[in-house]
């Protein structure tokens, strides 16, 4: 019976000491495979996912709710607080974000402008915390649980590429929002930049005429570090890399008594500053 007793023993220290080799050596996997720039992205896109899902399941009832929201707060102000949580969660898990000069975000409607590098642009600005609804290409509207029906019912805005329709009814709705209060997000090079000299490509009039025609404040923003993490044209790994992402709030730029072009200079050369710096 002591014979037996020990090897009983014996086995159950065998077992729980290749349970522990098993439990470390899959943690020690998921460490090393997490610095793998094609298994973060894998990861990446599954978590950004995921939390949709969840956030389907959990807020069900903001939903339920949309068309009832909609009549009450036709900017759906109150739905912003969904995106942030989204970004939070996924942004935390993968990178840190610094922002710097939150402060200087204006209290009421404005324009806001800034380089674009990488899809975790869009994430990554949610960490300004400020209200607005980003302009975005219509095709990202038709993601599975993160565009469908997250950005729909937040009330961001597509625009079809290269259609001259849907263009005008962009910048109508940016004009609607703006009129009540609620300020738009444009990225006025239209497109990731495709080199990571930190030079930028050509901007477009859109987001400058709107401001002129209605009178509110550009608010420039420099993004640092997503190109360098992955998921953007000049990416120099076809994943996600660790990293981190920097966030410059230049001061808010008044539109008044300026010209199309001449504000688009101006903001052009605020924004370009500080990549420039870096070179």
């Amino acid at each position: 019976a002591e014979y037996m007793g020990a090897v009983n023993g014996s086995a159950d220290t065998q077992a729980m000491t290749t349970t522990m080799f098993l439990v470390a050596g899959s943690l020690a996997s998921v460490l090393f495979w997490r610095q793998h720039a094609g298994v973060r992205a894998f990861l990446f896109l599954i978590t950004a996912l995921g939390v949709g899902v969840v956030f389907s399941v959990v807020f069900f009832w903001y939903l339920l709710a949309w068309p009832l929201v909609k009549f009450f707060d036709p900017t759906l102000a109150s739905y912003h607080s969904l995106g942030i949580r989204w970004a939070n969660i996924v942004n935390s898990l993968f990178y840190k974000t610094e922002v710097v000069g939150r402060e200087k975000l204006p209290a009421g409607a404005a324009v806001y402008v800034a380089n674009h590098q990488s899809w975790l642009d869009i994430v990554s600005l949610y960490q300004l915390r400020a209200q607005f609804k980003f302009v975005s290409k219509q095709s990202m509207f038709f993601f599975p649980l993160v565009g469908f029906p997250w950005m729909y019912i937040q009330g961001h805005i597509a625009l079809k590429r290269g259609d001259s329709a849907s263009g005008k009814a962009c910048m109508s709705q940016c004009a609607w929002y703006l009129k009540r209060g609620m300020s738009v997000f444009i990225f006025p090079e239209g497109t990731r930049r495709k080199k990571l000299n930190g030079e930028l490509g050509e901007f477009k009039n859109g987001a400058f005429k709107l401001a002129v025609d209605l009178g509110v404040p550009v608010v420039p923003v420099t993004i640092f570090g997503t190109a360098q993490m992955g998921l953007g044209p000049a990416s120099p790994a076809k994943g996600v890399l660790p990293g981190a992402v920097k966030l410059i709030v230049h001061e808010p730029i008044s539109s008044k008594d300026k010209t199309v072009e001449a504000l688009s200079d101006e903001v052009r050369k605020v924004i370009a500053g500080p990549l420039s710096s870096t070179d």
